[in-house]
């Protein structure tokens, strides 16, 4: 197996880096916009950005918010809404004529349609809960329930849903799928409860590799064509608080957490670009920090970014980032405005952001470094 790298004491040097400069963004500063009402959370994002969807943080609806035309409620739906990342579909829960929930599928109109369940099973209380969707709404995936044994599933509309299974025959969940819906991850639980990193390529199932002693956690994330694969809970027998890395080719990485007195802190990385060489989550306890990592800079907070680009943050605390588009140009998430301790949560996106490129590979990147904006 290949070697894992475990990039917490980069993260940690540099994680404060761009201030050690006195830099500036040259170009105009991105721009960082609300796209929810508040006491709603932004949940996954389209390919090129143009498109967030979320849901109000009590279960009341589904948002779509859209560059062209702006906020629209999508009606009661609820769970953990996602968008396919052509933009022409999207997935959450809703309640079924009987009472359960049930996962469902939204493809413009107005109305959402029932995806139903396994044959025969009468949920406990759910009956199937979605969690994303491949391009044009091809393979929609999740959590199914057979009464109450819960196993990931993946539905079309010539199988209907059928359940992925288990290694062990224990729980397991889909989080998401890549563009042709032949790449599914999420997690599997070993026989001790603990959700172990997997992977389904063409309906096989196999745990994400790591070298000995090095445990990975249920995936959260893959590329569009189904390459890298990001997630959280990542560790060793005694510390499972990392964010991680994983390929084929080269098996697992740890890529740290950011700098915490908290023993509690942990970093899930929730979402990862088209080349899979920069990544976004969050990073912290009760209180948390949206990050964004790349190889040469580790992970780095992006509200300390963003104030190094020139963005007027105001009144915003940026919580968490859960989507980057496939050119890395757009992120999306959710935080806190307000003065504390009178916080509402709010979703945001940040448009315009420049390339995520370190070219002397010194830990700054280039947008900020002061070398490589001319000023020596």
């Amino acid at each position: 197996m290949s070697e894992i790298k475990d990039t917490t004491r980069c993260a940690v040097m540099t994680a404060f880096a761009f201030f050690a400069t006195t830099s500036a963004w040259a170009g105009a500063p991105p721009t960082l916009s609300p796209v929810s009402p508040l006491d709603a959370n932004a949940l996954s994002m389209s390919a090129d950005g143009s498109i967030v969807v979320g849901t109000q943080i009590f279960g009341a609806y589904v948002f779509r918010w859209t560059r062209a035309g702006g906020l629209e409620i999508l009606g009661p739906a609820r769970g953990q809404a996602s968008v396919s990342r052509d933009g022409s579909t999207i997935v959450a829960d809703i309640t079924s004529r009987n009472g359960h929930t049930i996962a469902a599928i939204w493809q413009g109109g107005t109305e959402w349609r029932g995806l139903g369940g396994y044959p025969g099973s009468g949920g406990c209380p759910d009956i199937s809960n979605a969690y994303a969707v491949s391009n044009r709404g091809a393979v929609v995936v999740g959590l199914g329930w057979d009464d109450c044994a819960a196993s990931a599933f993946r539905w079309t509309k010539a199988t209907r849903m059928i359940s992925l299974g288990s290694l062990d025959g224990r729980s397991s969940r889909a989080n998401d799928v890549s563009a042709n819906g032949n790449v599914i991850v999420g997690w599997d639980d070993d026989l001790t409860g603990a959700r172990r990193g997997a992977r389904w390529v063409g309906g096989v199932e196999s745990l994400l590799t790591a070298p000995e002693g090095i445990f990975l956690g249920g995936a959260e994330a893959v590329t569009a064509d189904g390459r890298v694969i990001v997630g959280g809970n990542a560790g060793n027998d005694f510390v499972r608080n990392r964010a991680y890395r994983w390929t084929a080719a080269n098996g697992g990485e740890l890529i740290g957490m950011l700098p915490s007195d908290d023993d509690l802190a942990a970093a899930y990385a929730f979402a990862v670009n088209g080349d899979g060489d920069v990544i976004v989550g969050a990073s912290g306890a009760s209180a948390r920090d949206a990050f964004v990592w790349t190889r040469t800079t580790g992970m780095f907070k992006l509200q300390d970014y963003l104030i190094e680009l020139g963005v007027d943050l105001d009144d915003w605390i940026l919580d968490t980032a859960l989507a980057i588009s496939t050119d890395g140009t757009v992120i999306a998430g959710w935080g806190y405005r307000g003065t504390p301790p009178f916080l509402r949560v709010q979703s945001y996106i940040v448009e315009g952001l420049p390339p995520f490129v370190d070219s002397d590979e010194d830990g700054v990147l280039d947008a900020v470094d002061r070398d490589d904006l001319g000023y020596r």
